[in-house]
């Protein structure tokens, strides 16, 4: 039986099962615990057990021996998360699955410790397991509610909640004497807490707690978010309900979260990205996991909970620890909540994290052991396949890397149809390739079929992108020992091969591949090919879901050249003082390569910021063995004497890649900027790994304060505005010499050279006055060659006399070498005047 088939790994993990035979039965927490601790004792290399920080109230009930026969502990102890990883200990995301809030939920915490059971009898041994391990860090949680587990277990099975009666950690509140009054902990989260499905009323199986996160199971769940930033993905694992869960509500069913601006996010505004990157991997994941779990007995999960929004049941907030990871866990955080413990704010993290709920069971909470066995099994399957689908999401880096261009051969033919996709020409195709339906396809309605000598070339524009890389799915079959399929690139200097199949990856299973291109130039007409060298019609390699994304900014280096030499967008190479700094293989985040600074190694590199708005210096970096006293250094020289703006301690010395972000803003834009990485360790054995260096910034492409005091001024554009009306005011502007006054129809066009480009945005500030009446608007126009359109209308919601500005994405719009912009009056009053300065395309 292939437990991970639709993965498609070459050789399909081993399949294990700790429960059997003897073990064949429900355990109860503490047992679950003995466990755990001896899959540790097996493989200390690979498991770090991690205290949380809050105890919990301890078994109460009247039974003194537990499951296997130790004695039960009473007392309140500290629970232990556990974090898996493999022996480079470098996996730069992480997932973290918890389980069985709800004591009397007993599926879950089996089904983790089988999952962990499987990954660390395999690791070492199985290529695909240990190259997950390698690459995730696990983090686990098995039973996150123990006291109410050992309760449900030993005294009373339907019992649900916690322990604290009354509710709220010792430290904080004392507790009451009705021993009715203890907690549901998945309603004890601040999202909502106190709403929807959670209730007041002590004796009530939902009671929320006396305040969110007043109890100690809930603050560690949050916990474990603030200390561990590199978690990505999440599940809590409940039963029963036979679903997956994900919280993505539609626009206007959440609550007013971005009370500043006086607006409704919906969930996808907050997290970030595109709503077909957030609610696409929400999906894909979960569609990834189902099919796991269909694997072990073709069990089918309810398709209705794959549908993202609140459920019946499941309504949005509650305290419900799914919704709060989502909301609270991000850079975008509710701006209202109940935080009733302590004096803290409960943490925001500093990502986006992709939270599930995971509802084992279509046959209650507590099946006969005989089905219990094989929903354990299921649902291993589908908490490995979260894993690696976290592995995945790693790579696609879909909040650094922006999509460029896509094939999903949704048109069904071989045409630039939809500009969406961002290609600069339509595929060219040689040689025997054919457009597949239904029984090939791995993503969509349609599949591309290479057979014998088959070739298809697109060419994509990555002028102006710092780092590019080509993502696709494919599948060979059917070869024989000379048959292979190139994968070539031409940055215009000739084709490369980046890619070679050779005999072996024809397995008949879609594989997922990632090529860097950031070491080719990134021109307008890059081109990319797949090329077939085969022996025959019989011999085939099919194609799907091509992407190219990249990044954009000023500078940027992964070292990927290996040497301090590649890179684009700087000034000159790196330049290296004393003998400690070098290039590694060893530890790279990606592109095969990084720097590593020991002691006082350290690195300068110069690039021009000059005309750059809102610069940072966006890196990665691990810090190893540091000891009290070690640091790092994080410098600039903007051209007023070298200054620190980052210290690197033993804090941060994790063994981890973390994301740095510094804001260059302060600091003089000078045409020579140096970045400085310094070490200052005193052993040659404390490192300083460096990746992924970037600068980021919008460079002004063109601009006109009107400072000239007249419409010839400004640079970047190509001619002069063309004015209809429009008048010059040196009292009015916002700041130097004049702005644009407009009166009734009057207007103003301008043309610039866009070729090459992509993305960019008109930035400019305007006053309306507030004599606007509801007659009155103004209108900014482009014509990207396809004729104008009104990108942005100015009404008398915007006539406050006051200027403000505003930024339009131009990113829907070809960039063209003629790509013209206006503002244009539509004023009925003569009295209505509309003041424009400070424009500019970045």
């Amino acid at each position: 039986m292939y437990v991970y088939k639709h993965t498609n790994p070459a050789t399909p993990p081993t399949l294990n099962h700790y429960f059997n035979g003897s073990k064949g039965l429900y355990h109860d927490a503490q047992s679950i615990s003995r466990i755990v601790q001896g899959f540790i004792d097996a493989h200390p290399e690979l498991v770090e057990t991690i205290n949380l920080p809050n105890k919990t109230y301890g078994y109460n009930g009247a039974v003194t021996t537990a499951m296997d026969g130790q004695p039960i502990d009473a007392n309140r102890a500290e629970l232990k998360l556990y974090r898996l990883h493999g022996a480079k200990d470098s996996a730069r995301h992480g997932v973290f699955v918890y389980g069985s809030p709800h004591s009397r939920e007993w599926i879950p915490k089996h089904a983790l410790v089988e999952a962990m059971y499987r990954i660390l009898q395999n690791y070492g041994n199985d290529a695909y397991i240990t190259q997950l391990l390698d690459e995730v860090d696990i983090f686990y949680l098995p039973d996150c509610n123990p006291d109410g587990s050992m309760y449900s277990f030993h005294d009373l099975a339907n019992f649900r909640k916690n322990r604290h009666v009354k509710g709220g950690a010792p430290e904080i509140w004392h507790y009451s004497t009705d021993s009715t009054c203890t907690v549901d902990i998945n309603r004890n989260y601040s999202v909502g807490f106190g709403g929807g499905s959670s209730s007041n009323t002590c004796s009530n199986e939902a009671y929320h707690g006396i305040g969110s996160h007043s109890e100690p199971e809930a603050m560690n769940i949050s916990w474990v978010f603030k200390q561990y930033p590199k978690i990505w993905v999440s599940a809590v694992c409940h039963s029963a309900g036979n679903v997956i869960f994900w919280p993505v509500a539609p626009d206007g069913e959440i609550p007013q979260l971005d009370s500043a601006n006086g607006k409704t996010q919906s969930p996808d505004e907050i997290l970030g990205g595109t709503t077909l990157q957030r609610s696409g991997y929400f999906n894909y994941m979960a569609q990834r996991v189902r099919a796991a779990i269909y694997d072990h007995r073709s069990t089918v999960l309810d398709q209705a909970g794959l549908t993202p929004g609140p459920t019946p049941g499941y309504p949005y907030g509650s305290g419900i620890s799914t919704y709060e990871m989502y909301f609270n866990h991000t850079d975008n955080p509710l701006t209202s909540r109940s935080r009733t413990v302590k004096a803290e704010q409960w943490f925001e993290h500093p990502h986006k994290v992709y939270q599930y709920t995971f509802e084992m069971s279509a046959v209650g909470q507590r099946p006969a052991w005989s089905e219990a066995d094989q929903l354990i099994m299921e649902w291993a399957n589908g908490i490995l396949e979260l894993v690696a689908s976290t592995r995945d999401l790693s790579k696609e880096d879909v909040f650094g890397y922006d999509p460029v261009a896509s094939e999903d051969w949704i048109s069904g033919d071989y045409t630039n149809k939809d500009k969406a996709r961002g290609w600069a020409s339509d595929w060219l195709l040689s040689g025997d390739v054919e457009m597949l339906t239904k029984k090939y396809v791995h993503n969509g309605d349609h599949t591309v079929r290479l057979l014998n000598k088959g070739r298809i070339e697109r060419s994509v524009n990555l002028s102006g992108r710092m780092a590019a890389k080509l993502k696709f799915s494919w599948r060979a079959a059917s070869w024989e020992t000379s048959d292979k399929v190139y994968i070539k690139v031409n940055d215009g200097s000739g084709w490369t091969t980046v890619k070679t199949f050779v005999n072996g990856a024809d397995d008949y299973y879609y594989h997922e591949t990632e090529i860097d291109l950031s070491a080719f130039s990134h021109v307008s007409d890059f081109k990319i090919s797949f090329e077939g060298a085969m022996s025959s019609t019989s011999d085939w390699f099919y194609l799907d879901h091509i992407r190219v994304l990249a990044l954009d900014g000023i500078a940027y280096d992964n070292f990927s050249t290996n040497s301090f030499t590649g890179g684009q967008g700087w000034l000159g190479n790196w330049t290296i003082t004393g003998t400690t700094a070098a290039i590694d293989s060893s530890y790279p985040l990606e592109g095969g390569y990084c720097a590593k600074i020991t002691q006082g190694g350290k690195l300068t590199r110069s690039v021009d910021l000059t005309g750059v708005i809102n610069p940072k210096l966006v890196f990665d970096s691990r810090s190893v063995y540091f000891e009290v006293g070690d640091v790092a250094y994080v410098k600039i020289d903007d051209g007023t004497g070298v200054q620190t703006v980052a210290t690197i301690t033993i804090d941060h010395s994790d063994k981890v890649y973390h994301q740095h972000v510094i804001d260059l803003s302060p600091f003089t834009r000078s045409a020579n900027f140096k970045v400085i990485f310094a070490g200052a360790m005193d052993e040659a054995s404390d490192y300083w790994y460096i990746d992924r260096v970037r600068i980021l910034g919008d460079k002004v492409i063109a601009t006109d304060n009107f400072d000239s005091c007249d419409f010839n001024g400004g640079d970047g554009f190509s001619y002069a505005w063309a004015v209809n009306g429009a008048s010059i005011n040196q009292q009015q502007q916002f700041s130097g010499c004049a702005a644009a006054q407009f009166n009734l129809i009057e207007s103003i066009e301008r043309t610039v050279d866009l070729n090459g480009y992509s993305g960019k945005k008109l930035e400019f500030v305007a006053r309306v006055n507030s004599t606007f009446t509801s007659s009155d608007q103004f209108n900014i126009k482009i014509d990207d060659g396809a004729g104008w359109v009104v990108i942005k209308t100015l009404t008398s919601a915007d006539g406050d006399d006051y200027y403000h500005s505003f930024s339009l994405d131009l990113s829907a719009y070809n960039h063209i070498a003629t790509f013209k912009i206006a503002f244009e009056g539509a004023m009925a009053s003569a009295t209505s005047d509309v003041y424009i300065d400070r424009v500019q395309i970045v």
